[in-house]
């Protein structure tokens, strides 16, 4: 393979690595971003969840006295 052409592709692949490079670099970061969403989300889920827990242990015993 004449030189020329392998300086090309070496040029090339250089190239490419650093636009890989840059294109992992944002999606690290936005990758960073949504997990902090999801995790928040999640929390807030998992309270509701354990309100409805607690409020149907405390309100369904109660209920089954009052009405039966």
């Amino acid at each position: 393979m004449p030189e020329q052409t392998l300086a090309v592709v070496i040029e090339r692949i250089d190239n490419l690595k650093e636009h890989l490079t840059e294109k992992l670099d944002t999606i690290e970061v936005q990758t960073t971003k949504t997990n902090g969403r999801v995790s928040c989300l999640e929390s807030w889920k998992n309270r509701i969840i354990g309100g409805f827990f607690v409020v149907s242990a405390v309100l369904v015993p109660v209920l089954i006295r009052v009405f039966f």
